[in-house]
């Protein structure tokens, strides 16, 4: 009984976790689990967004990161929220699964924001403008970012600090 039980509740998160991540579960972040239904899975959530947020920052790994939800990326100066599903919403509504694949690469070459013509190409999507302008203010906002100087000891972050 003890072994169905376990099984049971393993599914239920399982379900949960792909119902809010649209099928990706590296975009979960904290504030989209229930602390108080799922206190142990918020948890987990919040230890892994604290370790994306680190490996995301190594060198070109924001490249291969996901756009869904990257602690990286916000949506303005303004607004510091993340680009999640709701930043996303435009008529016609675009699928929740293919955005939450999508990674940073995909709309990003030779130093700058692909047209939203070849996005949408490449990507199999159809971004509207007023989407494609708002994806560029939050990537022009994160690579601006890294181009500032930055003070440094000359030390870099090794991923055996997070094992």
């Amino acid at each position: 009984m003890g072994q169905a039980s376990l099984r049971v509740h393993k599914d239920l998160w399982r379900y949960d976790l792909n119902l809010l991540t649209k099928g990706n579960p590296t975009t979960i972040y904290p504030e989209l689990v229930d602390k108080d239904r799922y206190p142990i899975f918020h948890y987990i959530a919040s230890s892994w967004d604290k370790f994306r947020t680190e490996f995301i920052k190594l060198n070109e790994n924001c490249l291969a990161s996901n756009i869904l939800n990257n602690p990286l990326l916000v949506r303005s100066r303004q607004d510091g929220n993340r680009l999640d599903f709701s930043f996303f919403r435009q008529n016609p509504p675009l699928p929740g699964e293919i955005i939450s694949q999508l990674k940073v690469k995909d709309f990003w070459t030779g130093g700058r924001m692909k047209n939203l013509a070849q996005i949408n190409l490449d990507c199999g999507i159809n971004f509207n403008l007023v989407t494609y302008i708002r994806i560029g203010t939050a990537l022009n906002l994160y690579f601006n970012r890294q181009r500032q100087p930055r003070t440094s000891d000359g030390s870099s972050m090794s991923m055996e600090l997070f094992c």
